[in-house]
């Protein structure tokens, strides 16, 4: 699995109470922007070679960990807290960097919302 796919689904864990699922295939139904601001930071944080340092697994935990909440990335990961806090320690660098750009990013305490009606169908994080 590339860093990516395990972001995916941690994101989709992350808001696994809003899934909608029929027989045939489950929707996701996590917020498209926080997967993209969340990609922002992995590819931001890949360019450094300290990166190497840590598995994918982690690294995509790392994110949900600095971007969201330390509660949330050791839930949906499964990893405990002396795993991910290196990688952390690295990584919430790069955070910063990214808040300071986009002000959405700053001061944000909850997980934006799932798809509504009106977003369901929006693939463009794709």
């Amino acid at each position: 699995m590339t860093i990516n796919n395990w972001l995916s689904t941690y994101v989709q864990l992350c808001y696994k109470d809003e899934a909608r699922i029929n027989s045939d295939f489950v929707y996701s139904q996590f917020s498209g922007q926080l997967f993209v601001n969340l990609v922002q930071l992995l590819d931001l944080a890949t360019l450094d070679v300290n990166c190497l340092k840590f598995s994918y697994s982690v690294l995509a935990a790392t994110c949900v960990y600095v971007a969201c909440s330390k509660r949330l990335a050791l839930k949906v990961s499964g990893l405990n807290e002396s795993a991910i806090t290196p990688c952390a320690d690295w990584m919430v660098h790069f955070w910063e960097i990214l808040k300071e750009e986009v002000a959405e990013r700053r001061n944000r305490l909850t997980l934006p919302p799932g798809p509504s009606k009106k977003t369901y169908l929006d693939e463009s994080h794709t």
